[in-house]
C-alpha cells in the first residue's frame, strides 16, 4: 500500500488540487452566493453548457462546439502548415549556406521581433477579411518559431561529425542530407511543435483583441471557431459560455 501510494502520490496531490479549487469554485458561486453568477458561473452551470454545445446545442451562435472547433482547426493549422513548409527549409538553408545567410538573415531578423498580431492591419489591407488574411496571420506565428528552431538545429552539428563525413568523400548535399538534418531533427521538431502552440495562440488572441470588423473569422452567420464562440458569449454576458469554451481551445492545440 505504501508502494503504491508513494507511486501516485504526485498525482493524488494534482487531482486533489483541481477538486479543492473545484470545491471552493462551488461554494462561492451556487453555495454562498458570494459571487454573481453573471460574472462567474458556478462549475455546474459551465458543464451544463459545456455537454449542451457539445451535443448539438447551436444557441445562441447557430453553431455547435464541434464546428466552432473545426473552424478554428481550419484556420489554425492552414497557416501553420504554410509556416513550417517556409520556415523549415528558409532555417536550413541560411544556417547550412553562409552566403544566403548573408542575404536572408538580416531581413528574418527585421521580421522576427514583430508580433503575429501586428500584421493584423496589414493582412486585412493586402488580402482582405477572409481565410486567407487569417491564414497570413497564423502563418507569421507559425513562421518565426519553425525557421528559429531549424536553423539552431542546423547550426549545432557537430563539426567533428562533418569532418567526418568529408574525409569520407561525402558531397556537400550528402553532408547536409544525411549528417546535419538528422543531427538537427530534434530541435527541428520543437520547432514544429511551438509553431503549432503559436498558430492557435495567435488565433484565439488575435480574434479577442480585434474590433468586429477583423476578427479572425468570419462574419454575417458563417462565423465560427471558439474565439467567435468567446465573442458570442461576451455579446450575451454568457460567461458560462466564456467559461466552458476555454479548454476546448486549448486542447483543440
Amino acid at each position: 500500500m505504501k508502494e503504491i501510494a508513494a507511486k501516485y502520490k504526485y498525482r493524488i496531490l494534482s487531482v486533489c488540487s483541481v477538486i479543492t479549487v473545484l470545491f471552493i469554485w462551488e461554494m462561492a458561486t451556487d453555495i454562498l452566493h458570494l459571487i454573481s453568477p453573471m460574472m462567474l458561473p458556478s462549475p455546474a452551470k459551465v458543464l451544463d453548457t459545456f455537454v449542451y454545445k457539445l451535443t448539438g446545442g447551436v444557441n445562441p451562435d447557430g453553431a455547435t462546439l464541434l464546428q466552432h472547433i473545426a473552424a478554428s482547426m481550419k484556420i489554425a493549422l492552414g497557416g501553420y502548415v504554410v509556416g513550417v513548409l517556409i520556415g523549415v527549409p528558409l532555417g536550413i538553408a541560411m544556417a547550412w549556406s553562409r552566403k544566403f545567410e548573408m542575404f536572408a538573415k538580416p531581413l528574418f531578423d527585421v521580421i522576427r521581433p514583430i508580433p503575429a498580431l501586428a500584421w493584423i492591419p496589414l493582412m486585412i489591407l493586402w488580402l482582405g477579411i477572409g481565410y486567407w488574411s487569417k491564414v497570413g496571420i497564423i502563418f507569421f506565428a507559425a513562421f518565426i518559431s519553425a525557421t528559429i528552431n531549424s536553423y539552431a538545429g542546423i547550426k549545432r552539428t557537430s563539426q567533428v561529425h562533418l569532418w567526418v563525413a568529408r574525409t569520407f568523400g561525402a558531397s556537400n548535399r550528402q553532408m547536409l542530407f544525411k549528417v546535419a538534418i538528422p543531427t538537427a531533427l530534434p530541435m527541428i521538431f520543437t520547432g514544429l511543435r511551438l509553431a503549432l502552440g503559436s498558430s492557435w495562440v495567435a488565433l484565439v488572441a488575435g480574434a479577442d483583441s480585434s474590433d468586429e470588423r477583423v476578427r479572425l473569422h468570419d462574419s454575417g452567420g458563417k462565423d465560427a471557431g471558439t474565439p467567435r464562440c468567446h465573442h458570442r458569449g461576451n455579446d450575451h454576458h454568457r460567461c458560462d459560455r466564456l467559461s466552458a469554451f476555454l479548454y476546448p481551445g486549448k486542447a483543440a492545440e
